[in-house]
């Protein structure tokens, strides 16, 4: 602690003596009278008095001054995966990095410094020296330096990084050292020359494939100091053997070689698969860890059989069967009903029953109407519910709305009223659903397409009404005024879907929209991308709960994202 003024100390004494003495000649005589003890405290509190007052004249200036020593602080980030479990020509790797740890050197960093050990493998985290286990499974250079800038001190001063360098998770970390304001000292662990080893460091395969359709596989085979030799690579779907090529490595072991291997994969069934791409182990090998590379593909049905069930002979019946024999992967079979109300088709030996075992969506045109057969009504309704059969159903002027209550419990809508009148309508799409894509048609096939550049077709505008768990996806357009009345209508259930186009006269936008430029042709790609939609089974179930990636490493955490809808699909 220091006190200083604005002045000499000349002064300030001349001004403590001209203190004490004017004090001193005011207090020589007091009426009353008073004794020498207190005429002696009172010169003494007024001589202070102007004493202070003539030292704040000066300026005075108090300064008071501490220490305090802070040791710096060091980020140490010990790499613990399982690579640093490895032996090679300079010893094992664990037990160098324990021996580190364990040196007189780490010893005295640690008393002239505060230092935060870490352990990293694909996450970083805090570590007691004696607790180290190599268990990691993948190597996160870079977050693990984020971490430790993150979450240390503000004094952080260095980074020291022991690790054996190989990365094979998250960017790489020279990005992260040459921005960071942090020196980062590494500790280089193992033998830096390359290992005899052989690996399939690549894969890449479509995510989604369809059943009979051949896609392509390709890996890439590294290989490390082997010197000439033929190894064998197999592509494997959920662990079975289904192709396998032979691929023979000239290098004289000095170079490393990486060499393309291509499959052609077919898959004979549906459903999400396992495919492994597996070279065969080399003698003397580093790891046969990285032998193996997979990757998951959603194999999707190619071939879609649709059964057609029309009430009468029509043109709707005509537009929607050129349709669907428009599209190579779906095989259409269509039941026609006679006056009488038996179904007939040109199939030979085909029936109704057998014909919907196998259906992947069922298609109603016109059906039902007042001659169709309870017996057909209930067997559609029970194969929808318990197969889960996804039905389209198409309406005109000779349904029955007493027989189509009946199928109400698959349908998207219900019957509003039994009365059915006539109107012409055009199409419009509905604000909140412009971007789904039952009504988005392929812009690059047709760039200037819109819905109402169609021409109008027949709807009854008080027959029907969305249930409450259906999307309206058109509603109808009367001279140039938008009805909310539903035209064109989607719903998905745990169990199936459904559609329903409410309006009949479709086979105009076949063919009176191939007049203009704009829509011509359209019907027949956008009939078949509703065929593609209902026969797609996506699980939809209410809860969705799935892992964030399809494959961890050995000790890393496995993460879940988790959706729930309503009985509406919406979250």
């Amino acid at each position: 602690m220091s006190i200083s003024f604005n002045t000499s100390l000349l002064l300030i004494a001349l001004c403590a003596f001209i203190a004490i003495a004017f004090s001193a000649y005011i207090y020589r005589r007091t009426v009353p009278p008073v004794s020498n003890g207190k005429r002696y405290t009172l010169v003494t509190l007024r001589s202070l008095s102007l004493l202070c007052a003539f030292l704040a004249l000066f300026e005075p200036l108090l300064q008071l001054t501490s220490t305090n020593q802070q040791k710096p602080a060091i980020a140490v980030l010990v790499d613990n995966s399982l690579s640093m479990s490895q032996t090679d020509k300079t010893g094992n790797r664990e037990a160098v990095v324990r021996k580190i740890l364990k040196s007189s050197d780490f010893a005295k960093l640690s008393s002239q410094s505060s230092l935060q050990l870490y352990k990293f493998s694909h996450a970083a985290s805090p570590l007691s020296p004696d607790s180290l286990i190599v268990d990691g499974g993948s190597t996160d250079i870079s977050s693990a330096v984020e971490t430790a800038e993150k979450y240390s001190a503000s004094s952080l001063q260095g980074i020291i990084l022991i690790t054996d360098g190989n990365y094979n998770s998250g960017s790489n970390p020279l990005y992260n050292a040459e921005r960071s304001k942090i020196p980062i000292f590494a500790v280089g662990i193992g033998d830096t020359t390359d290992q005899k080893d052989i690996a399939v460091t690549k894969l890449s395969i479509n995510s989604i494939g369809y059943t009979g359709t051949a896609i392509p596989v390709d890996a890439t085979v590294k290989a490390t100091g082997i010197d000439n030799t033929t190894v064998a690579v197999t592509l494997l779907e959920d662990g079975k053997k289904i192709d396998e090529k032979t691929i023979h490595i000239q290098s004289n072991g000095s170079v490393i070689v990486e060499l393309p291997v291509q499959f052609m994969y077919t898959a004979a069934s549906d459903g999400m698969k396992k495919i492994s791409v597996r070279v065969s182990k080399v003698n003397g090998e580093l790891t046969e860890l990285n032998n193996v590379r997979s990757s998951l593909v959603k194999i999707l049905k190619n071939k879609m059989n649709i059964v057609v069930v029309a009430g009468a002979p029509s043109a709707d019946v005509s537009a929607v069967m050129q349709g669907l024999n428009e599209d190579s992967n779906i095989e259409a079979t269509l039941f026609s009903q006679l006056p009488t109300g038996e179904l007939r088709t040109l199939t030979p030996n085909a029936t109704l029953t057998n014909a919907l075992s196998k259906a992947d969506c069922l298609v109603l045109v016109g059906f039902p109407t007042a001659q169709s057969s309870s017996a057909v009504i209930q067997m559609i309704t029970s194969l929808a519910q318990t197969k889960a059969l996804s039905i389209m159903f198409i309406a005109s002027r000779t349904i029955d709305p007493q027989k189509v209550r009946e199928l109400e419990s698959v349908f998207p809508f219900t019957i509003a009223s039994e009365r059915l009148d006539e109107q012409s309508a055009l199409p419009a799409v509905a604000s909140q659903f412009k971007f789904n894509s039952l009504v988005q048609v392929n812009a690059q096939l047709f760039p200037l397409f819109a819905w109402e550049k169609l021409p109008p077709i027949f709807v009854s505008l008080s027959a029907f009404s969305a249930k409450p768990e259906s999307q309206k996806l058109l509603t109808v357009k009367i001279q140039g005024v938008n009805i909310n009345a539903p035209l064109f209508i989607s719903r998905k259930t745990v169990n199936a879907k459904s559609l329903a186009l409410l309006g009949y006269g479709i086979f105009r936008w076949k063919l009176l929209a191939s007049s203009s430029d704009d829509t011509k042709n359209f019907f027949d790609v956008w009939f078949s991308s509703l065929i593609r939609w209902l026969t797609t089974h996506d699980d939809d179930a209410l809860l969705h709960v799935e892992p964030s990636k399809d494959f961890f490493a050995q000790g890393e955490p496995i993460d879940f994202s988790a959706q729930t809808y309503n009985q509406n699909f919406q979250p």
